[in-house]
């Protein structure tokens, strides 16, 4: 199957052009900051490693000066992170990624949002097959799909 936004174009008869969103500003306090994306309202979207994967991940992000930011789900979030956004509007998140060094989500519209912006993405799918719903605007030099 091709690309769910390939898919609609054919049946709406329209391209799949970028979209445009009209974010809104968000304070954050890093300069440069890698984003992940915590889902808790979809079981099968759910990842629940994110500790482990700040723990692995932030002695050498912080030797290059890279903070992390936590947004999504107010629910079981991690302290772990060096700031945490929880419960933002789509807007707000928008913000705060299209100014991100990367992405780290599950497939979803920040995913999309992300590869319009030119963020490269690691998008981690669990109920849907990543050649459905990868981010469509990046080339696969700045995304991994891990299924």
């Amino acid at each position: 199957m091709s690309h769910i936004l390939k898919e609609y174009s054919k049946s709406l008869e329209v391209d799949p052009l970028r979209p445009i969103v009209n974010k809104h500003y968000y304070p954050i306090m890093p300069e440069k900051y890698i984003v992940i994306y915590n889902e808790q309202a979809i079981s099968s979207k759910c990842y629940g490693y994110y500790s482990l994967v700040i723990d692995l991940i932030k002695p050498q992000l912080h030797k290059l000066g890279i903070k992390i930011v936590l947004i999504g789900s107010g629910e079981d979030m991690t302290d772990r992170a060096d700031f945490v956004y929880p419960n933002l509007s789509f807007r707000k998140n928008a913000y705060i990624v299209s100014k991100a060094e990367l992405l780290i989500s599950i497939d979803n519209a920040l995913a999309q949002y992300a590869s319009h912006e030119d963020v490269p993405v690691v998008g981690l799918y669990g109920n849907v097959y990543s050649s459905i719903t990868t981010p469509y605007w990046l080339s696969k030099k700045k995304k991994i799909d891990i299924e």
